[in-house]
């Protein structure tokens, strides 16, 4: 049993229970609070035939609050035994325990006394001989039901509960969310709908605490273009493990239509041919589509023709997820296990998509986009961005407010810094914080948004003399009202109010801060669709380019006085750009994307079965895959150094002729024939060798 510390930093155990539990054995817990935390665990023990020690494996591990423990619980009416079941997880990546089939989840099944509890809460009561529905499915009128997938960062599953939203209220639809257990709260605050119905299904995995890793970190914030296009090319074989859960849940319910976000779309496709059920994409992340208006990631450090990118980025994409080296959650095997084809070396998941006319609906403005490319398919759309608003979005906290009219009354500029989720410390935006406050000669007021950044989850940054320092200077700016640290706001509220914006350059921040009219600049870790961003605002004169979180202090100070600077282009150009946005949709986007989904769902149709070109060795794939991956790399290189090519290429000739004569010189200490093998005239070269061995020992036989 955990609780909360009362600074709500960390947690810390306050019961356990330790060995093996007897059968029918009773745990008093003692005095238990509703905001604690039950951990179950299961261990598992066995002995291999040559050990003499047994091999300790843990299971999975099941979290739940106490106060879900409850309302979450079943009991029949003349019983005091209340049962809950809960679904196993891998303590190491969140992701559900299932069978060796990948069929069933491994489910731990608990009872308490229900008499023991006095909280105001108690289980469901089951009329006897009733059992609960599995699925939850209570209503079954409904026009459609449609099952939605995506997993991410919150920019990643916010717009899929807009959306949500708008099918229920608007077409009266049943809508199923399946995603990462850290929305569940999330998704059901936003669940209370006139008609229609919202529910919420856990597909396992935590992204953003795996974000959070050491491993991660260091690849995020690395400015290598290469290397980004490595994350792109993993993105989808990130999620993998919760193929079993997606198809779990898609197999039971049965729904009329599947909805797949970016990262989850080749799980889609298992789901709709297996189950012969049509699929839609919402995807936010439409560089991922081919297309010769814009490359899959835009690159800092060099250019690169749009086709060579999505080039590069298919080869790296197969190889992850088909990778012979890393067999644990192969898509061919994902595929193989629900009776498919395995896919070629050649076929990427997005390019058939494109084939076979799948409808895809992207939830951007197609001003902002810079227009729709001819190349798509017929059935892909841009529509307008898609924002969650109603009485759920809280108001601004007083601590805004007054920050906000106090800049107001001095007539001085208030600027915004938040990088979302992203992996950029709190010291590092702490330090351009005050950056902005000590040198900016327009003396701006400054909002740091830091998320959950706090400083017990740095403790190795925050032991520095460094660290210390900046806190404390930024403390006493906040002690004078000139800066404010917060968690979060809701930018519809706050970006309108202030005068200039520092993000990260996600889809939904660029897309509040457009339509707020504010100047901005995208920096941070710059991770792929936050690329193409930076320069999208860039071009459209609302913002300087875009500059890796590494670089932003030699730019910083210079920028923002730019942007504040009366008669800025920035802020003319945003104000633009702003009333353009809204003359063609007013509102939060749901109901165009509404129409789009509703429209496009008449012509969705299962995946067509793949028979192309079918690879079957690992051996042969990777073969394949390093040909195709080593005809791109060379064609590149030709391309962009062809004059080196040309010098390493003379200078071969003599270094090759050297080799030769030495060979020739020093042929009588190489014992009996030797076999060379020489890639260029080889044949000559070998003859030649033996001919004049041949002849040294005619000579020496004649002058014995």
């Amino acid at each position: 049993l955990e609780r909360q510390s009362v600074r709500k930093q960390h947690s810390e155990t306050v019961f356990t229970q330790d060995g093996n539990p007897k059968f029918n054995e009773i745990i008093d817990l003692g005095k238990v609070r509703l905001d604690d935390t039950l951990s179950f665990t299961v261990n598992s023990s066995y002995f291999e035939t040559r050990l003499t020690n047994p091999i300790n494996w843990q299971l999975g591990t099941a979290r739940v609050r106490v106060s879900d423990f409850i309302a979450n619980s079943v009991c029949e009416e003349d019983e005091n035994e209340a049962k809950v079941s809960f679904w196993m997880t891998d303590p190491s990546s969140g992701t559900i325990v299932f069978d060796y089939d990948l069929i069933n989840p491994c489910v731990l099944k608990v009872s308490y006394d229900r008499t023991s509890i006095n909280c105001g809460l108690s289980p469901k009561i089951l009329q006897t001989g009733m059992e609960e529905d599995p699925n939850g499915n209570k209503q079954t009128e409904y026009p459609k039901h449609v099952f939605i997938m995506t997993r991410g960062t919150r920019g990643d599953v916010q717009p899929f509960i807009a959306l949500a939203r708008g099918l229920a209220e608007e077409a009266g639809w049943l809508v199923t969310i399946c995603t990462e257990e850290r929305y569940r709260p999330l998704i059901e605050r936003y669940s209370e709908v006139s008609q229609g119905k919202i529910q919420f299904k856990v597909s396992g995995g935590d992204t953003e605490e795996r974000i959070d890793g050491a491993v991660s970190k260091w690849a995020f914030n690395q400015k290598s273009d290469l290397l980004q296009m490595v994350i792109l090319g993993r993105s989808e074989r990130e999620f993998f493990d919760t193929e079993p859960a997606f198809y779990y849940w898609a197999s039971r319910l049965q729904p009329d239509l599947i909805m797949f976000g970016f990262t989850v779309a080749n799980m889609a496709m298992i789901l709709s041919e297996s189950l012969q059920i049509p699929m839609i994409g919402f995807l936010l992340q439409p560089t991922g589509i081919p297309s010769k208006q814009y490359p899959s990631v835009v690159p800092l450090d060099w250019a690169m023709k749009p086709e060579t990118a999505h080039k590069w980025n298919y080869r790296i994409k197969l190889f992850f997820e088909n990778n012979p080296i890393d067999n644990t959650a192969m898509l061919n095997s994902m595929r193989a296990n629900r009776g498919l084809s395995p896919f070629s070396h050649r076929v990427n998941n997005l390019t058939l998509m494109m084939k076979q006319n799948v409808p895809l609906v992207i939830p951007i403005n197609e001003t902002a986009f810079g227009g729709r490319p001819d190349d798509w398919n017929e059935h892909a759309v841009l529509t307008d961005f898609i924002f969650l608003r109603n009485g759920a979005v809280p108001n601004l906290k007083p601590k805004f407010m007054k920050i906000i009219l106090d800049a107001h009354a001095n007539r001085e500029p208030v600027v915004v810094l938040c990088f979302s989720s992203m992996p950029v410390g709190r010291i590092r935006i702490l330090e351009m914080c005050l950056m902005i406050l000590n040198q900016c000669e327009m003396k701006p007021r400054v909002i740091g948004l830091i998320g959950n950044r706090a400083m017990a989850e740095i403790p190795s940054e925050a032991q520095t003399a460094k660290s210390i320092k900046i806190e404390e200077e930024a403390a006493e700016h906040v002690s004078t009202g000139r800066l404010l640290i917060e968690g979060g706001a809701p930018f519809s509220k706050l970006f309108p109010l202030v005068d200039f914006v520092l993000m990260h350059g996600g889809l939904g921040t660029t897309a509040e801060c457009l339509l707020a009219g504010v100047p901005c600049m995208v920096s941070g870790v710059l991770l792929l669709d936050q690329r193409f961003w930076g320069r999208r605002v860039f071009e459209l004169g609302v913002a300087p380019e875009p500059v890796h979180i590494n670089e932003l202090e030699k730019v910083i100070v210079k920028n923002v006085d730019v942007a504040l600077s009366p008669g800025s282009s920035y802020a003319a150009k945003a104000e633009e750009i702003a009333k353009l946005l809204k003359s063609k949709n007013v509102g939060t986007g749901v109901n165009i994307n509404v129409r789009a989904v509703v429209d496009l769902a008449e012509k969705a149709r299962p995946v067509l079965v793949h028979r192309e070109s079918i690879t079957k060795k690992g051996s042969r794939f990777a073969r394949e895959l390093a040909k195709d991956l080593s005809a791109v790399a060379k064609d590149e290189v030709v391309a962009a150094s062809g004059l080196a090519a040309k010098k390493v290429k003379s200078s071969a000739r003599p270094i090759a002729r050297s080799i030769h004569d030495r060979l020739q010189r020093n042929s009588h200490l190489i014992p009996g024939l030797v076999k060379t093998t020489v890639l260029h005239n080889g044949y000559e070269l070998r003859e030649k060798f033996k001919y004049n061995v041949k002849q040294r020992a005619l000579k020496r036989e004649h002058e014995s």
